[in-house]
């Protein structure tokens, strides 16, 4: 994963432990992904997890409608809307723990 993130040119950003807050975003995601998914299905085995996680995130990212963007998909909101070099978030190392925060 680590090589993968830095081949990317992404940060691996750690929140603090017991602080889902910092990471709103993507606990909501998750537990969507939970709801809408993964307890939503049975699955056989791992190429059935696949198929299935895959046609939920086509759905997810080409189908469904985001109130938080407007009532458009990721997609369309992507298309509309790319994001500038420079809106990328900050990431701030706390030298208590050793961890990034992301502002």
């Amino acid at each position: 994963f680590r090589a993968w993130s830095q081949e990317k040119g992404l940060a691996i950003v750690y929140i603090q432990p017991g602080k889902p807050t910092q990471n709103a975003i993507i606990e909501s995601f998750h537990a969507r992904f939970r709801d809408e998914c993964l307890n939503a299905n049975w699955f056989w085995n791992l190429a059935d997890a696949r198929l299935k996680i895959t046609s939920w995130r086509e759905h997810y990212n080409h189908h469904r409608p985001h109130s938080s963007l407007g009532y458009r998909t990721p997609a369309e909101f992507c298309a509309g809307h790319p994001l500038p070099q420079d809106a990328r978030p900050q990431l701030l190392e706390d030298h208590e723990t050793g961890s990034s925060v992301s502002i």
